[in-house]
């Protein structure tokens, strides 16, 4: 679904009737239906990677313990499938029967990857300026995300394009991906019913996994985006340079 936004905001695609922002919504409705299902797997992946990073007994022992009070298949029943499928093969109908009436131009794509870059560059700013949190680095997430899927479209259809930055693109990508898998590991420990004493173990362990993420996370992003803006810009002028 994120893939699928992702391409509906590079073409912002008007044409007739269709209105895009409606698809992207529906998407998104249908993303968010999904979700007790998919942030219950990302916890139990963020606590795995704990125990695994983390050689203390004591510490083990408390993840292993938060592990079996958390059933894998916890939210699986509050999520209708068939319902879900239905809505997103309805959603694909209408966008295939635009697809097939529609020509996009190389400018359209050129606009909407310098969209997507200066969403990034904004966010980026806030995410790392003094009263930068979690919402703004979720929000860089987002946007990330969606550029890197943005090129990828782009370089099925033209694998001889170079942009130099892809791969920190995708590291910082994964990066902010775990910070946002531990802030709802954290965010989730409030509504369990934990002792004293585990809940403070647990929150230490996320604190300092988050510290060294973040930090990471500022480098790899600065080491992109610490340029001026036009130099990015030059590199995302693809279809300018592919000629």
């Amino acid at each position: 679904i994120k893939r699928l936004r992702a391409w509906l905001r590079l073409l912002k695609i008007d044409h007739g009737d269709y209105d895009w922002h409606k698809s992207d919504q529906c998407l998104r409705e249908i993303s968010h239906d999904m979700g007790q299902t998919r942030n219950n797997e990302v916890i139990h992946q963020v606590l795995q990677r704990l125990h695994n990073k983390n050689k203390g007994v004591e510490e083990r022992a408390v993840i292993i313990n938060l592990q079996q009070m958390l059933p894998l298949d916890a939210g699986l029943s509050k999520a209708d499938w068939e319902e879900i499928k239905q809505r997103i093969n309805d959603e694909l109908e209408i966008i295939k029967d635009i697809l097939i009436s529609y020509d996009f131009s190389s400018e359209q794509i050129q606009n909407g990857i310098k969209y997507t870059y200066q969403k990034i560059f904004y966010n980026g700013k806030k995410a790392f300026s003094k009263n930068g949190g979690f919402d703004d680095l979720h929000n860089l997430r987002k946007w990330m995300k969606y550029l890197n899927y943005q090129l990828g479209y782009i370089y099925d259809a033209y694998p001889e394009i170079n942009f130099k930055y892809i791969k920190l693109i995708n590291k910082l990508g994964d990066r902010l991906g775990q910070i946002n898998d531990l802030v709802m590991l954290k965010n989730a420990l409030q509504q369990i019913n934990l002792n004293e004493d585990d809940h403070k173990t647990l929150k230490n362990l996320i604190d300092k996994s988050l510290k060294k993420q973040i930090k990471r996370v500022e480098q790899s992003y600065k080491s992109i985006f610490s340029h001026h803006p036009g130099k990015i810009l030059d590199q995302l002028n693809i279809f300018t340079n592919h000629k």
